[in-house]
C-alpha cells in the first residue's frame, strides 16, 4: 500500500540510490534526473521542467513536488535515475483528502468533501462520505412529514437519505437512514 498524498499539495520526496556495480554501495555525488507518472500516464518532467534531485548524503536525494505535480487523483510514481546507478522509484496515491476539521482563525471549520453520491454503510463507506453526510445534514434541505424525515441534496433535486419515523402520541421514533 502506498502513502497517500492529499490532492494539490506540495510534497518532498526522498530517493535512495545505489551503484549498479554491486547494488549495495550508496551512490553519492550523482546528478539524479527526476521524472513522474501521474495516474498511469507516461513518465515526464515534473511541472518545474527538467528537474534534478538535491543530494542529502549517504546515497539519499530529495525532490520537491509542486501542487501541480500532485493535482491528478490516482497513482503518482516518482523516478530518479543517474549514470551507473540503479533506478530509484517510489509510488504514492493522490487522494481527495480535504474532508475533515481544520483550524480556522475564528475556531474550527468543517471542510465538506463533494456531496455524497452513495449512502453511508457502517464499515463500508470511507470517512469522507460520513463527514459529507454530517455536513449535508447541517446545510441541506430536510423535509419531514408524519412518517419520514428526508435529507435532500443541496440543489434540492433528489432525496439522499430517508429516516422512517413514527409517533404514537407517547413515543417518537426516528429510524435508521436508508
Amino acid at each position: 500500500m502506498s502513502e497517500r498524498i492529499p490532492q494539490s499539495t506540495t510534497k518532498r520526496v526522498l530517493l535512495k540510490l545505489y551503484l549498479t556495480s554491486d547494488h549495495i554501495t550508496e551512490a553519492t555525488g550523482k546528478t539524479v534526473g527526476v521524472t513522474i507518472s501521474k495516474n498511469g500516464g507516461a513518465f515526464a518532467n515534473p511541472s518545474a521542467g527538467v528537474t534534478n534531485a538535491t543530494e542529502i548524503g549517504n546515497g539519499w536525494y530529495y525532490v520537491d513536488l509542486s501542487t501541480t505535480d500532485a493535482a491528478t487523483l490516482g497513482p503518482l510514481v516518482v523516478r530518479g535515475t543517474a549514470t551507473s546507478c540503479d533506478n530509484s522509484e517510489i509510488a504514492f496515491t493522490v487522494a481527495n483528502d480535504n474532508a475533515g476539521l481544520k483550524l480556522a482563525a475564528d475556531g474550527l471549520a468543517l471542510i465538506i468533501p463533494a456531496e455524497p453520491t452513495t449512502k453511508p454503510v457502517f464499515g463500508v463507506a470511507d470517512i469522507g462520505t460520513w463527514i459529507g453526510y454530517f455536513g449535508l445534514w447541517s446545510v441541506a434541505e430536510v423535509d419531514s412529514d408524519s412518517d419520514s424525515i428526508d435529507l435532500r441534496n443541496v440543489a434540492d433535486s433528489s432525496t439522499v437519505a430517508t429516516h422512517a419515523t413514527s409517533d404514537d402520541g407517547t413515543t417518537f421514533v426516528n429510524g435508521k437512514a436508508t
